[in-house]
């Protein structure tokens, strides 16, 4: 009863309340939503190599998956991993040795639904745009599989100028999926904007008769907003991207590996997990991780999975994928991760994207020099996902 209330009557009069004062007060809109003035300037995105987060900035927004300035961009998706400060890190490393460069995009919680979202409000961009999506197998286990991206994450990447993009460029079929997804995450939305409420609310009239009766008039309402709201991106035409250029840079990865692990080997001397002396004596003090498999059905987080594939094969991208390992010498069922791991690995291979699988249970293969931490990638970590994307997308013609 008290959902009904929140998300149908209270809606209604609100919505006829918000009528009656409009037709009153023509400028009332113009004083409820006049448009802030955004911080980042075009300029500041020349050479910009890591997107922590969009925040509403139409510069940044506008940013993504677009190719450079007589060099092509290749845009790397992840979560808290892409935070690191190692130089290994592809958007560092690349950018250093290439013509072509590596956009960072994501921090943590920036999952599988949040990148879906992104991706798919440039659709018209996502022809031959070379995307490699981070993923890590935590993801798929414990109560971050069963939610799904968080709503307070998922709003730091998608604004509502985000949102009209896919309401404006995509097919019924399409949408579908995003629009009930959408509304799983919509309840946790403390302030929802306009178009929050307008894709909310065309969601809920396409479910049934009896919503279609309640939200019509909601629907009627908000049209009066849209004069005073930002007006829609128009549609671009096939998107031109620039060809990635190869270059001809030595690389002596042996050597680069073999530093790496040492300074890995350095920084974890007081334990045998091969992490880092000081994250040890604050988190771990010896103790032991472990993993909570949740059923297939409740999943939410490998449903979105196998959405954002299909998006990315069904728009042409040229997309690749990193499964990341997990220090298996903290976590003592890395087992259990299996098949979410193979799931995840079958359904790319029915495709034509490369993958590279980090990870491995077999403990006579662990490199614990992978991590500084329980989870994250250290520099040679770092140096094998990085040396994965040179290879990939040809950035470079030395044989190694």
């Amino acid at each position: 009863m008290r959902q009904l209330l929140v998300t149908t009557l209270l809606p209604l009069f609100a919505a006829a309340a918000a009528w009656f004062f409009l037709r009153q007060e023509q400028q009332l809109p113009q004083k409820l939503f006049t448009p802030q003035q955004h911080q980042v300037k075009p300029a500041d995105i020349v050479g910009k190599r890591w997107i922590q987060e969009f925040d509403g900035e139409p510069v940044l927004e506008d940013y993504l998956l677009k190719t450079g300035d007589g060099y092509e961009n290749i845009f790397l998706f992840g979560s808290s991993e892409l935070t690191s400060a190692s130089d290994a890190v592809s958007y560092r490393f690349v950018s250093r040795h290439f013509h072509t460069q590596v956009v960072g995009v994501g921090e943590a919680g920036n999952q599988c639904f949040s990148i879906y979202t992104q991706l798919f409000a440039n659709a018209d961009r996502l022809k031959d745009a070379p995307v490699v999506i981070i993923l890590s197998p935590s993801w798929f286990a414990g109560p971050d599989a069963v939610a799904g991206t968080p709503a307070e994450i998922w709003l730091k990447f998608n604004s509502p100028a985000m949102l009209q993009r896919i309401s404006r460029d995509s097919s019924a079929s399409e949408k579908a999926y995003f629009a009930e997804r959408f509304a799983t995450l919509f309840y946790d939305f403390n302030r929802p904007d306009p178009e929050h409420r307008k894709l909310f609310y065309n969601y809920q009239v396409n479910r049934n008769p009896f919503c279609n009766a309640l939200y019509t008039p909601l629907k009627q309402a908000l049209p009066l907003f849209n004069d005073v709201m930002p007006a829609p991106a128009t549609p671009e035409a096939t998107y031109q991207r620039t060809p990635i250029q190869t270059d001809h840079v030595h690389l002596d990865w042996d050597s680069l590996y073999e530093a790496a692990k040492g300074r890995a080997r350095a920084a974890a001397t007081n334990n045998t997990m091969g992490v880092n002396n000081s994250y040890y004596d604050q988190f771990v003090k010896g103790r032991r991780g472990e993993f909570f498999p949740v059923p297939r059905s409740q999943n939410r987080e490998m449903d979105d999975f196998h959405a954002l594939l299909q998006l990315l094969e069904r728009r042409g991208a040229k997309a690749s994928f990193i499964i990341l390992q997990v220090n298996s010498l903290y976590y003592k069922n890395t087992h259990d991760l299996q098949p979410m791991v193979d799931e995840l690995t079958t359904a790319i291979s029915k495709t034509d994207f490369p993958c590279y699988n980090m990870f491995d249970t077999d403990s006579t293969r662990f490199e614990k020099e992978l991590f500084t931490d329980v989870m994250h990638p250290g520099d040679y970590g770092w140096l094998k996902m990085t040396r994965f994307i040179i290879d990939t997308y040809h950035l470079n013609d030395e044989k190694q």
